[in-house]
């Protein structure tokens, strides 16, 4: 894309991607987005969203990562699952990018709930979409990091669905202080939501992962059940300070202070999602949706197989999305063992798997190691064995090596089909051709 932008004179009428646009629906610090029809469309069914990255507003250095981060939000939603806001198409304006997506008629869900909050059928309904949404991100290793119930649509079906991935991540990957910290809204807008670990910018990096979200969820139904925030008032500087520590301790209000009942499962939701120690906290969406309904596990795939399988690693989010690196013809080349870290350009062979990561530097010069075990098995390891000082040891990444959200540490983890593999900024997915 080119860098060169001039303001986005965005007005009723004009067509973007085939799609004329009608009104302006919000704007940002950043975007602006606006409802607009299939140029000749009569139907409801033929509007969408236009999403405007507001580029002129960004500063010269900083509109290639902005521009990244769009993409990106873009390429979540190419995810497939009824429970995420589609992606339609992506293009520029006057420089300015710009996505085509699914238009949610019914808006929030805050909005569709104000009337219904007596009905527990409907709350359950929105929840168990929103988990499967969920459930779709971490399986292929994104996670939201700014769900709250503005961010939570609902389409003309009734059906629940997550958009908003601007500051999405993946699978533990760094959030910025300046994303987080905007303004004085941004602050109360998304603390009132945030685990305690994503606050902690001494923890953030490592703990991001699927339990980030499931501690947003907690909090945002938490919000749409009662009309308060779990953790007490924010609504001054002040309150910060003491809201934090409430979510620390898992201090949460119950309800029923405010003469609201809860029913057992949203009584069990809440405790899972809102324990401190996000080791201890409900680890997947599926145990929530368990507590909804008879929901089947996502299925796990088979152990990978060597002997018969060509299997490869897909870029799935990254700097070489849709790259897939052989480790069949790999292990052929250097053995049971190989080597997986960031790429070097001035030693390229430091490690067998060279893994792009141009915007950041997440992934450590020797990052983890995959190793044939068994019958044709893969075990993945975080770190590499090495000599330092004269003394030949295993040395750990710097910020840990995680499967499927889960850290796998030196004793590793053996892989399977679909697995996801989660290297700093990059995510992975293992792929096999029979």
């Amino acid at each position: 894309m080119s860098l060169a932008v001039e303001r986005a004179n965005l007005r009723t009428g004009m067509v973007l991607d085939g799609y004329a646009l009608q009104h302006e629906v919000g704007e940002g610090t950043f975007g602006i987005v606006w409802r607009a029809r299939r140029a000749g469309g009569a139907r409801p069914e033929d509007d969408v969203a236009v999403k405007v990255l507001k580029l002129w507003e960004v500063a010269p250095g900083e509109r290639k990562s902005s521009m990244d981060r769009f993409e990106r939000e873009f390429n979540c939603g190419r995810i497939e699952s009824p429970y995420l806001v589609r992606s339609l198409a992506m293009g520029q304006v006057e420089g300015n990018p710009y996505m085509v997506m699914e238009f949610c008629a019914k808006g929030s869900v805050g909005s569709c709930l104000r009337d219904e909050r007596s009905d527990p059928a409907t709350l359950d309904r929105y929840a168990v979409h929103v988990l499967q949404g969920l459930r779709e991100l971490h399986r292929n290793g994104v996670v939201h990091r700014d769900l709250k119930p503005e961010n939570i649509l609902v389409d003309s079906s009734g059906t629940a669905k997550l958009t908003d991935f601007g500051i999405a991540g993946f699978q533990n990957a760094r959030m910025t202080k300046r994303n987080i910290m905007g303004h004085a809204e941004a602050i109360f807008g998304t603390i009132a939501y945030m685990p305690p670990e994503q606050i902690n910018n001494n923890v953030s990096f490592k703990a991001m992962g699927p339990t980030t979200d499931l501690f947003s969820f907690g909090a945002s139904f938490y919000e749409l059940i009662t009309g308060r925030l779990p953790f007490g008032d924010l609504q001054e500087d002040k309150d910060v300070a003491p809201y934090i520590a409430r979510a620390s301790a898992g201090k949460w209000e119950d309800p029923a202070r405010y003469g609201i009942s809860l029913s057992s499962s949203w009584r069990q939701a809440l405790t899972m999602c809102f324990e401190p120690d996000h080791h201890a906290r409900v680890q997947t969406a599926d145990a929530l949706l368990g507590l909804f309904g008879s929901v089947p596990a996502s299925p796990v795939g088979r152990a990978v197989d060597l002997a018969r399988d060509t299997v490869g690693l897909l870029v799935m989010h990254g700097d070489q999305s849709g790259f897939i690196y052989n480790v069949s013809r790999d292990i052929r080349a250097h053995g049971d063992r190989l080597t997986i870290g960031w790429f070097d350009r001035d030693n390229p062979r430091v490690n067998d798997i060279a893994v792009v990561e141009r915007h950041t530097n997440y992934i450590s010069r020797r990052h983890a190691t995959l190793e044939l075990i068994g019958n044709g098995e893969l075990l993945l390891r975080d770190g590499q064995l090495r000599a330092v000082d004269g003394r030949n040891d295993w040395h750990p990444s710097t910020n840990g090596t995680l499967v499927n959200g889960k850290e796998v540490g030196r004793s590793g983890a053996a892989l399977r089909v679909d697995d996801i593999i989660t290297l700093g900024d990059t995510t992975l997915k293992v792929v096999v051709r029979s």
